[in-house]
């Protein structure tokens, strides 16, 4: 079981996070059908918010932003639109930042690792994403979906990425986890439970490894 580790609520992230990029739904963006992946610079200012919400102090090869297919985005914001009509909230308070731990099966073929670090592999500029539909491959493509966990189609999140550890790839020195915008009414205590997938969108991968990793004769 992963050792607790102390770090920073998502809540307090949010709002700097919140006051630094601002999302604007009147401006118009073209239709997207597959989601665009973008490496972050160590510079980038969102590079270093992640990492710091992260707080698991591993080594951290890349940060990708994500930007879903349109059409999730779009029920993730009517949604949004919705929880903030009838709970009289606002946006802020309704939106929360929480970790995801998925698997990635060895054979995959959408990551590699070199000397230099991580690359996303690519076929005419489009992700190499694996055909066993891996947690990491499926998530990206598809978004979280309930008909894929082994909760009676719940969906699990948590607040203290240190959680959602537990639920990467057993016995592999690089893990994945994603970051993911949770809509709730209420907020959640340290793990956000849903059947709804419009109330969650992966906004970041992050590809790192475990610091409680101890290698037995295996390879990564």
């Amino acid at each position: 079981m992963a050792q607790n580790h102390p770090k920073s609520s998502s809540f307090a992230f949010l709002s700097t996070f919140k006051s630094i990029f601002i999302h604007n739904p009147s401006k118009k963006s073209s239709t997207i059908t597959q989601t665009q992946l973008t490496l972050l610079s160590r510079t980038d200012p969102e590079y270093e918010i992640i990492k710091n919400l992260f707080a698991i102090t591993p080594k951290i090869h890349v940060i990708v932003k994500l930007k879903m297919p349109t059409k999730l985005e779009n029920k993730h914001e009517k949604y949004k639109r919705f929880l903030v009509k009838y709970s009289a909230r606002n946006i802020n308070t309704v939106t929360y930042k929480m970790f995801h731990g998925t698997k990635r099966w060895r054979s995959c073929d959408l990551l590699m690792f070199n000397d230099q670090g991580v690359d996303i592999k690519k076929e005419n500029e489009t992700p190499r994403y694996c055909q066993n539909q891996c947690g990491l491959c499926g998530i990206l493509q598809q978004g979280n979906r309930k008909k894929c966990s082994r909760s009676r189609k719940k969906m699990w999140f948590a607040q203290d990425a240190n959680t959602s550890l537990n639920y990467c790839t057993y016995g592999t020195k690089t893990k994945v986890m994603f970051v993911i915008d949770c809509l709730t009414k209420t907020p959640p205590l340290n793990v956000f439970v849903t059947g709804k997938e419009k109330a969650t969108l992966p906004r970041y991968l992050i590809i790192f490894d475990d610091p409680y990793y101890f290698p037995v004769n295996s390879t990564n």
